[in-house]
């Protein structure tokens, strides 16, 4: 057997595939991002063919790998895969997305650029996070969020790190000032600290009672951290780090176009606080509204259903 089997918080099996990065750098042949000829990857495969064994496993949902749609396609199966934000209009892009019965973007269509092979199969089903329950009940009699005034005494900052790798410049935060007024919290660092203005919470498994008190919050633009800052209508500041596709620049240009972010080009300095509050006060927290409903993971599961019991 391939993969290990064990429980998890979801009320199903998780089975852990191994690896499928080889000892040593191996190339890729053809419209593939990654399919080296290796023992890695065919351990991992038989990993997967074995679930489909033993799960009896009709369908799949596979989160952006190409690869695996295809592989699914070829053994048989009912097949969802996942577009995320980005220029994913490559030739790997390309067949995977062709070999899915739907293809499931969790985004607003408005959110989404000019897109190429759009068709029936391409459902737009909305963001989702862990907060959509305070989305769905929030009242229309809700007040809405104070604008950050620079005379008022304190005003929070949150700072969200992302886990896939990150150019934050820690040792500034640590060490320099913010302007009088303001204190910085910062989840997603290895380390807790306290600085002179700024703390590091380190790894914060819920960050929603932060960002739901913060005046302003700095985030990357991964999916979860910008679905999470929808959910709790915060103001945001987007900063894209580096990834494949420029999914992060993409997904906070489209956010900055609608007026739901500010989107910088670097993290900003502890000082830039007073020049970025002024921006981020320009920001309507209402706006989310338009976007962000709080249904997103319902539409996702009914897809999935239809697929399924198609």
């Amino acid at each position: 057997m391939g993969g290990s089997l064990r429980t998890a918080s979801l009320p199903c099996p998780v089975v852990e595939l191994p690896g499928d990065i080889p000892d040593r750098p191996r190339p890729t042949v053809g419209p593939w991002h990654h399919a080296p000829s290796c023992q890695e990857l065919r351990a991992r495969t038989r990993a997967l063919a074995d679930v489909v064994d033993r799960f009896e496993c009709h369908t799949l949902v596979t989160d952006v790998s190409m690869e695996v749609a295809v592989w699914g396609r070829l053994a048989g199966l009912r097949v969802v895969a996942v577009r995320q934000s980005g220029q994913r209009d490559d030739a790997p892009h390309a067949v995977g997305l062709a070999s899915a019965d739907a293809v499931w973007v969790p985004q607003h269509r408005a959110l989404e650029g000019p897109v190429e092979g759009i068709d029936e199969r391409w459902h737009f089903t909305g963001a989702f996070s862990r907060y959509d329950d305070a989305v769905v009940q929030r009242g229309d009699g809700e007040q809405p969020r104070p604008r950050v005034h620079a005379d008022t005494a304190a005003h929070a900052l949150l700072v969200v790190v992302g886990a896939g790798g990150t150019s934050f410049p820690e040792e500034r935060w640590r060490r320099e000032h913010l302007p009088p007024g303001w204190r910085a919290t910062i989840v997603g660092l290895p380390q807790r600290w306290r600085g002179t203005h700024s703390t590091s919470l380190g790894p914060v498994p819920d960050v929603g009672a932060h960002m739901a008190s913060a005046d302003v919050v700095i985030t990357a633009g991964g999916w979860a951290s910008v679905a999470e800052a929808a959910a709790c209508r915060a103001r945001t500041v987007i900063v894209p780090e580096r990834r494949p596709f420029d999914e992060q620049l993409e997904r906070s240009r489209a956010l900055e176009r609608a007026g739901l972010a500010v989107t910088l080009e670097a993290w900003p300095a502890p000082a830039d606080m007073t020049s970025l509050a002024a921006l981020a006060d320009q920001l309507d927290p209402s706006r989310w509204d338009r976007y962000y409903d709080g249904l997103g993971a319902q539409r996702a599961a009914a897809l999935v259903d239809r697929v399924h019991c198609g």
